[in-house]
């Protein structure tokens, strides 16, 4: 399975003032760890990754690729890049958004049996509740402490 990560530094005047930067990561379940797949950079194509983009960041943030390219001048292209992933099985993607100061992690689980995507997003220190990470952690096929360390670590776990 293809799984797309996106990484970008935004500075969003209209509709409302925002500066947004994201990076992220995508693991995958290997004896029992979470463990870091390396993808391909390549640059954003709208015609080719909008409703990934859209899906990752419209209800978690509040950002668009229509947002985005109603700030960016027309003679620039997209601040935005792509790794794209090879997946067998399922596998979680961790988002690390600084917006306004606030920092915040995401978490995306890609690729489970039922075919759902599970979403939990973490917000500055706080931790999230046991049953949620337990849930990341059996869709994905991992030990709860694997889900919890990673977000502990964030992007600079292996």
């Amino acid at each position: 399975m293809m799984v797309k990560v996106f990484s970008f530094d935004l500075r969003i005047e209209d509709p409302a003032p925002r500066a947004v930067r994201a990076r992220g990561a995508v693991y995958s379940p290997s004896g029992g760890r979470l463990v870091r797949v390396e993808g391909l950079q390549r640059q954003f194509s709208p015609e080719e990754d909008a409703l990934d983009f859209d899906e990752d960041f419209g209800a978690t943030i509040g950002l668009t690729l229509a947002d985005v390219v109603h700030s960016a001048a027309w003679s620039e292209a997209l601040p935005l890049t792509v790794a794209v992933h090879e997946c067998a099985g399922p596998c979680l993607k961790l988002y690390e958004i600084v917006e306004g100061g606030v920092k915040r992690r995401l978490l995306m689980v890609i690729g489970g049996e039922d075919g759902r995507r599970y979403v939990l997003s973490v917000q500055g220190g706080a931790s999230p509740s046991r049953g949620d990470l337990q849930k990341l952690a059996e869709v994905v096929g991992v030990d709860r402490r694997e889900v919890e360390k990673l977000l502990a670590s964030g992007l600079e776990s292996p």
